[in-house]
């Protein structure tokens, strides 16, 4: 056999003009080809099998056009086959190209890298608000100002509008989603001819930052970023191509007059019904256990659908229907110092002396605290019921001493004896009082003498003589400042159609010649002993819990170490001496176990939860420990953190993540899901045969309330008269309990009996008002303006009963509707609905008139509404996209729902 070199030799020219040939279309043609695309293996097989063939042929003297030919199709076919036994995993697939795991990682990675390229780059460019503006206003309104002002800063920081997102969800599977989505845009943009090149980058970064990044900044952040300019460039080209594309395809929506009048009317007509429950959960008992063909059939139908809740911590609509995709889930460690434990701890082992001591310092050393500042000689504020007079006295002429703008309140008491000696034109003597305004006697044109214009034309009328000299002898006590003395309120006599208002109490102080009365020792001694109590409290608490996480953080060093190092501890031996330790130190070891978001953050065996960081303010939107474990990556086990319940127990805790479970498509035999299965597929025949209950409760008082009416036209026709007032002496028709009297939920004897409810008015949606102001004035109320009404007597009223309430039904018919989860389905008869339909009131003029005049498109609520019409149809267009694409994600990460 020849050697491969005298071959080579033989056939040199040749073989030279093939390789040429090669090298020039790899550079040339597969370097503008994109390396995730499908057709890349098939190009290279087709190549290199051509190749071969007409090399092992030319030896032979064979056609080597027949050998190329029959090269390229064996290659092409090695191609398409091959990749899919020998290639990576495919973690996404596509109708354009599939992409592995380690290429998704990578794309999410340089998402991350731009998203952080744009917020640096904003927080240069566009400096934090200068606070020392308000360095001179009062520190109330100083701190609202600051937050608010770093608020908008710091929202401005996520750049909603510039980041590269498509989603608002930043969990870790909506940014794999998201980054897909992207994937698909770019290609988009190629397919359109979509390019952006630098200048396009540059206007970009300018636009983002105001035009104020400087070049020194530019490189910092990029070196930050451990970025080269043409790598950063590239990442932010590839980015801003398919955010253009996304522009360009995603759906234009506005908000019609008539989807808006939709809105109005969802918020302003009311309505009343009569409902009764029948709740899905009387029927399971009866539900036989299913076939193995039903259960698998059923789970098979419902196994990639995931729980609404995403990991963000955003709460969906309810889906009533079967989730069995098991979702992301957490298991956490924690150690937790308990607020009343410790309290009583400490209660006990301090003596009652070093109380006394520890009361009497606190008194002697804070006095400011205890002044009482509503105390009989800080203020002659005097609510006896002699002050309220009720008769008028028709020989006085009601009037009083002139309040005048621009005297001084400090001038000594013989101004004020010299204003009560020469009252003004139109006055008598006699203390201020409050009646009804009189425009007539008031002069727009008469001018203002040196002491500022009166208030004229306020008059009050007289009270009893006792009245007048218990004024009297209060006017004695205001020598030395009267906060009256010198503005004239004059008031018209009252009419004659009521008695007269009663005559103001007196008011006299001297703030400054009077001091706030220190309350006394043994008043507050209590007080002090309990304040003092909650702030050892909570300092033991933080010292023991400071202790907990050094401890913490050492046994996660020693997991870490070599499992042959003597200090390397497992899972296993961390939990043992951690809680161990715990018990040493008056805390208490909890493990929950592998918990979802909504189990977690729910979850009243562990208010771990709920709780938030220490520096969190109260009813501040601080995320909770369920929402920032959700949020971090998987990786991100035995890394400590504290946290504390504010708003149930105070309790502290220093916790770590112990194990994540990514989401994913289980299987029948998995633990938990068979019990899983079987419970969903009960519930769902026991729906049926709530349903079907519910159906025949509405049609028996339908169909008894119609008989009557038709008994009562027979009889009017019998009789050849109409209805007249001897109908009322009439037994009235039977009402829903009568006719359901003695009529039970499933219809069996010893169920629940059958409990008609009448609801009160309500709408479709309602206001969302809070129920107590914010604390920043100048921020719209925390939460989304507008939601579901919520309907007395209807548990959790959803889509589906408003639907029935407010579309389906007229006013005295009957209907059945479930509730949001379809938990209990309720058999209704609607009473009332404000405007009626009927068109016999002026009720929907009147609205309608309302909807015209006001600025429904400008309203929160509707501005709120709106927004989530066009959400919506995003999100569907959205999902439509990536169907056209044929998106299949891995089973352990499916698609979205």
């Amino acid at each position: 056999m020849k050697s491969p070199f005298a071959i080579f030799r033989k056939h040199q020219k040749v073989l030279t003009v093939v390789l040429t040939g090669m090298a020039m279309f790899a550079f040339i043609i597969m370097g503008q080809m994109d390396p995730n695309s499908t057709s890349l293996p098939m190009i290279l097989g087709i190549v290199l099998g051509g190749a071969a063939f007409w090399l092992f042929g030319s030896t032979r003297g064979s056609n080597p056009l027949s050998l190329v030919v029959t090269g390229a199709v064996v290659g092409g076919a090695l191609g398409i086959i091959l990749p899919r036994f020998i290639g990576p995993a495919a973690a996404v697939e596509t109708s354009i190209g599939r992409i592995s795991e380690q290429e998704l990682s990578e794309m999410i990675a340089k998402r991350r890298l731009a998203n952080k390229f744009l917020s640096d780059a904003y927080s240069r460019s566009v400096p934090p608000p200068d606070i020392e503006q308000w360095n001179d206003l009062p520190e109330q309104f100083r701190n609202m100002l600051i937050q608010n002002a770093y608020g908008q800063w710091q929202a401005r920081l996520s750049m909603a509008q510039f980041r590269f997102d498509y989603s608002a969800d930043q969990s870790e599977e909506a940014t794999r989603q998201d980054v897909v989505t992207g994937y698909l845009f770019r290609h988009e943009a190629d397919q359109m001819g979509i390019a952006a090149g630098d200048e396009a980058v540059n206007e970009y970064i300018i636009q983002l930052t105001e035009g104020n990044l400087s070049r020194d900044d530019f490189h910092d952040i990029r070196k930050q970023l451990n970025l080269s300019e043409t790598e950063l460039y590239d990442i932010l080209r590839d980015e801003i191509k398919a955010k253009k594309a996304a522009e360009i395809l995603a759906p234009r929506v506005a908000t019609t007059p008539e989807e808006y009048w939709d809105f109005y009317q969802k918020l302003n007509v009311t309505a009343q019904a009569e409902t009764v429950a029948i709740p899905v959960d009387s029927f399971v008992d009866s539900i036989e256990e299913p076939s193995t063909q039903d259960l698998v059939a059923f789970f098979e139908k419902y196994k990639t659908r995931f729980p609404a809740a995403t990991e963000s911590g955003e709460a969906q609509i309810i889906d009533p229907e079967p989730e069995f995709g098991q979702p992301r889930k957490v298991s956490v460690a924690y150690v937790e110092a308990d607020y009343v434990t410790i309290e009583d701890e400490i209660a006990k082992n301090t003596p009652d002396e070093q109380w006394d001591q520890l009361t009497r310092d606190y008194y002697d050393e804070h006095p400011n605290e205890f002044l009482d500042s509503f105390s009989s000689s800080s203020s002659s504020l005097d609510f006896d019921l002699g002050d309220f007079s009720t008769e008028s006295d028709d020989d006085t002429d009601a009037g009083g001493p002139a309040l005048e703008f621009g005297v001084d309140p400090t001038e000594s008491g013989e101004q004020d004896a010299a204003d009560e000696s020469e009252p003004t034109e139109g006055e008598e003597s006699g203390g201020p009082s409050l009646g009804s305004a009189n425009e007539s006697d008031i002069d727009p044109d008469e001018e203002c003498g040196d002491e500022g214009p009166a208030l004229g034309g306020l008059t009050e009328p007289q009270g009893s003589a006792a009245d007048a000299s218990e004024s009297q002898s209060a006017d004695e006590q205001q020598d030395e400042f009267d906060p009256t003395a010198g503005l004239t309120i004059e008031v018209e006599d009252p009419s004659n159609d009521g008695p007269p208002p009663p005559a103001l109490p007196s008011l006299a102080s001297d703030p400054a010649g009077s001091t706030p009365t220190l309350r006394s020792y043994d008043e507050v001694k209590d007080e002090i002993r309990d304040q003092l109590l909650r702030e050892m409290t909570q300092a033991e608490m933080q010292k023991r819990i400071s202790t907990a996480l050094t401890q913490m953080r050492d046994l996660g060093y020693r997991r870490t170490l070599e499992e042959d190092d003597p200090q390397h501890l497992s899972d296993q031996q961390v939990a043992a001496e951690l809680q161990t330790w715990a018990q040493n130190n008056g805390l208490r070891y909890v493990e929950t176990g592998l918990l979802s978001y909504l189990d977690l953050g729910n979850s009243d065996e562990h208010p771990i939860g709920r709780a938030t960081e220490p520096s969190a303010q109260l009813g501040s939107n601080a995320p909770t420990v369920a929402e920032r474990l959700f949020r971090s990556s998987s990786n991100t086990i035995y890394m400590s953190d504290q946290a504390v319940d504010r708003f149930l127990t105070s309790n502290q805790f220093a916790y770590w993540a112990t194990e994540y479970k990514d989401r994913h498509v289980p299987t029948l035999d998995e633990p938990g899901v068979k019990e899983q299965v079987v419970e969903a597929w009960k519930i769902a025949q026991a729906r049926s045969k709530a349903e079907e209950r519910a159906k025949a409760i509405a049609a028996l008082i339908d169909s008894t309330e119609a008989g009557q009416d038709s008994a009562t036209e027979e009889e009017e026709e019998a009789d050849g008269t109409e209805a007249t007032e001897d109908a009322e002496t009439e037994e009235p028709p039977e009402t829903s309990r009568e006719i359901l009297d003695g009529q039970t939920v499933t219809g069996q004897e010893g169920s629940l009996p059958l409990t008609p409810l009448t609801t009160s008015q309500f709408s479709w949606l309602s206001r969302n008002t809070p129920s107590a102001p914010g604390l920043n004035p100048f921020e719209p109320p925390p939460g989304p303006p507008v939601r579901m009404s919520e309907v007395s007597s209807v548990e959790n009223a959803g889509p589906d009963f408003m639907e029935t309430v407010f579309q389906q039904l007229k006013v005295g018919e009957t209907g059945v509707a479930p509730n949001a989860d379809h938990s209990i389905y309720y058999a209704i008869k609607l009473l009332q609905r404000t405007p009626a339909d009927d068109g016999a009131t002026d009720g929907l003029q009147n609205l309608q008139n309302g909807f015209l005049t006001s600025d429904v498109p400008f309203g929160r609520e509707f501005q709120a509404l709106a927004g989530d019409e066009r959400q919506q149809i995003f999100f569907d267009w959205r999902r439509n996209f990536l169907d056209g694409y044929a998106v299949r994600f891995a089973e352990t990460q499916p698609a979205p729902n």
